[in-house]
């Protein structure tokens, strides 16, 4: 089970090219895995480099499937927790290139 701490935007930025979401959205820290911090950042679509370690990936990009069932919150009525499968990777409002993303969102 991928354990994420999740972070609610307090002046971050979400690592996909062009997104610049609101405040109050749910950030998803990088995975630690290598290979999957490969295919996160190539997703990202960004020509700068960047740290994944220190980068995270915005709730819009992952599809509700992406998420594991909060069983404990749903049970008690609680607001269910965000936290991402261990294959989760990001899948929609994704840019093609470093220029699509801006053509999408207009």
């Amino acid at each position: 089970m991928l354990k994420v701490v999740l972070k609610k935007n307090r002046n971050k930025a979400c690592a996909i090219y062009g997104c610049k979401n609101p405040n109050g959205i749910v950030y998803h820290d990088f995975p630690k895995n290598l290979a999957r911090q490969r295919i996160w950042k190539n997703l990202c679509k960004r020509k700068d480099s960047f740290k994944p370690e220190n980068a995270q990936v915005c709730s819009m990009h992952f599809a509700h499937d992406s998420y594991q069932r909060d069983l404990e919150h749903e049970l008690l009525g609680l607001i269910p927790r965000k936290r991402l499968k261990v294959d989760a990777v990001p899948s929609l409002l994704l840019p093609t290139s470093t220029s699509s993303y801006l053509q999408l969102n207009s």
